[in-house]
C-alpha cells in the first residue's frame, strides 16, 4: 500500500493536510526529544457530524502505520453506549498493544506489556 492508494478515494484533497500534519507532529518530537522533554501527543479533529472526520482519521492512521508509527485510533462514535469514555480508551491501547505490535524504527521505544 502507498500513500496514494490510501488517499485514492478523497474528493476534497486532504492528503496534503494530512502530510503537513504528520510533518509537523514529527518535527515537535524531534524537538521536545532534543530538549530531553518525552511523552506522547493526542489529536483530536472536531467539526459537525458529516464533514469527513472519521474518512480523514481512518486514512491518516494508515498513513502513519505506512511510515511506521505507533498509532491508537479512538473513534468515539464506535462506543458512543458506554457511560465511562476512559474503558474504551484504556481498550484501545490495551488492544494494541495485544496485538504483539511491534515498532520497526530503530528510534522508537518497544515496550512488552505481560500479564
Amino acid at each position: 500500500m502507498s500513500r496514494d492508494t490510501i488517499w485514492q478515494d478523497d474528493l476534497l484533497d486532504r492528503k496534503g493536510d494530512a502530510e503537513f500534519l504528520e510533518d509537523f507532529l514529527v518535527n515537535r518530537m524531534t524537538e521536545r526529544n532534543a530538549i530531553g522533554r518525552t511523552g506522547s501527543y493526542v489529536l483530536n479533529i472536531n467539526a459537525a457530524w458529516g464533514f469527513g472526520k472519521s474518512f480523514f482519521m481512518e486514512r491518516f492512521k494508515r498513513q502513519l502505520e505506512l511510515s511506521e508509527h505507533p498509532v491508537v485510533m479512538i473513534d468515539a462514535w464506535k462506543n458512543d453506549f458506554s457511560d465511562d469514555p476512559y474503558t474504551n480508551v484504556i481498550a484501545e491501547i490495551e488492544a494494541y498493544f495485544q496485538a504483539g505490535v511491534a515498532p520497526k524504527r530503530p528510534d522508537m521505544l518497544r515496550l512488552e506489556i505481560s500479564s
